[in-house]
């Protein structure tokens, strides 16, 4: 598996989750804390690069010691139970984290991207190892965390 690729659908990717609690005894309201852009990049970036190592781990110890490149089923199973799984629960934490104020079309339009290429891998776990380019989902992903400023999400 490249490097690249694991850079790539671990940078679609990112969890995190601030809440505050307010209100009274007879009724409890909780509101997640706005994040600023810069805090909102921040701790998406950390926690894609928390991601990247989570699956770089996880395909050291799948595939060490063996002879060579992984078989595409070998390849297809790593996708399947660790990769997607892993970047869904990334995409799903974004969407918990909440949208800088005015930056919600920006991040819903990455997020959807990222579920697309998600999607894409389900039905066919394959094209995460076709032609090193990764499926058109992840592309788009990568494409729109680097024009939002993402730095290790978008790598």
């Amino acid at each position: 598996m490249s490097t690249k690729l694991v850079w790539l659908l671990a940078g679609a990717l990112a969890t995190g989750l601030i809440a505050a609690g307010c209100g009274d005894d007879d009724e409890k309201q909780v509101a997640a804390a706005a994040l600023s852009k810069s805090e909102f990049i921040a701790q998406a970036d950390a926690i894609c690069k928390k991601g990247d190592k989570e699956i770089d781990q996880a395909g050291r110890e799948s595939f060490a010691g063996g002879a060579g490149k992984p078989t595409p089923e070998q390849s297809e199973a790593f996708a399947t139970d660790v990769v997607l799984p892993n970047i869904q629960g990334q995409v799903d934490g974004v969407r918990a984290l909440g949208a800088p104020e005015g930056d919600e079309a920006e991040i819903d339009a990455f997020l959807n991207a990222a579920q697309d290429g998600i999607d894409q891998s389900e039905d066919d776990p394959s094209v995460l190892f076709g032609n090193g380019e990764g499926p058109s989902g992840f592309l788009e992903a990568e494409r729109l965390a680097g024009e939002y400023g993402f730095q290790v999400c978008a790598a």
